[in-house]
């Protein structure tokens, strides 16, 4: 019995420590955190979130999303952005938005520039700055989620999948465009479930050096981990980017 209450203690003042040091490293890296700034003044933080896979010989370049987050009234909004959204003055032979990253990582081998000038995109279709910027290839994406110990199937309650069968499971089905959206949905939800627990706030470091581009400091990203844990699922606003489907070839959404 007293080994057990020992061992009991002991777990709690493992996690009790391990807040601290958090508190402690966030105190340190958040001091020049423009994140932790946008907080206090209560400014709403807009950030474009990519999966991407530039891969020459697939039609699906990623999942775009914008995050918009208000400090105040902890709200999270979503809103997703097709790939095959049309853009104008575009030089490209396909003037589709996912297809800027890839023609950029093939020819100039610069996925910062490519991330940029995606972003760039983006802020001009939606008519708003968008300040940062968090970008992860497919097969990056699959050792997160392997950090993070697994994503849970979706409609499987007890089915945990590591991060190449998650990933071939979501992309391999086959669906129409608003399933894939939804889809898509419910993995944000089960990845911000995930931050919500404390131990794995200090896998962070680990997650960014699986070579993501993004233009957020550590502190940045602590901070962000540590509002989410504040908002509630029911506080998470999921929207499509609205507009049209071209339904002949080339196909866009207008």
């Amino acid at each position: 019995m007293r080994k057990y209450f020992l061992k009991k203690n002991n777990k709690k003042l493992i996690f009790s420590g391990s807040i601290l040091v958090l508190i402690i490293c966030s105190l340190f890296l958040n001091g020049q955190s423009k994140i932790v700034r946008n907080i206090h003044r209560g400014e709403r933080i807009n950030l474009l979130l990519l999966e991407c896979n530039s891969e020459k010989r697939s039609e699906y370049y990623g999942t775009v999303l914008l995050l918009s987050y208000h400090p105040v009234r902890r709200f999270l909004d979503v809103v997703t952005i097709p790939s095959a959204t049309k853009i104008k003055k575009s030089s490209l032979k396909k003037s589709k938005l996912g297809t800027i990253y890839s023609n950029i990582c093939r020819n100039e081998k610069d996925r910062k520039k490519a991330v940029r000038t995606l972003k760039k995109k983006v802020e001009e279709i939606l008519e708003i700055t968008i300040p940062f910027y968090m970008q992860i290839e497919t097969e990056e994406f699959m050792r997160v989620i392997d950090l993070l110990g697994g994503i849970k199937r979706v409609g499987k309650k007890h089915v945990i999948l590591g991060g190449k069968e998650f990933l071939e499971d979501f992309y391999q089905r086959e669906e129409g465009d608003y399933q894939r959206l939804v889809r898509q949905q419910n993995l944000l939800k089960e990845m911000i479930k995930k931050f919500k627990w404390v131990p794995n706030l200090f896998k962070i470091p680990q997650i960014i050096k699986e070579n993501m581009v993004t233009n957020l400091t550590l502190g940045d990203i602590w901070a962000m981990c540590y509002e989410i844990k504040k908002v509630s699922l029911g506080n998470i606003r999921f929207q499509n980017l609205p507009g049209t489907l071209r339904k002949r070839e080339p196909y866009y959404w207008i």
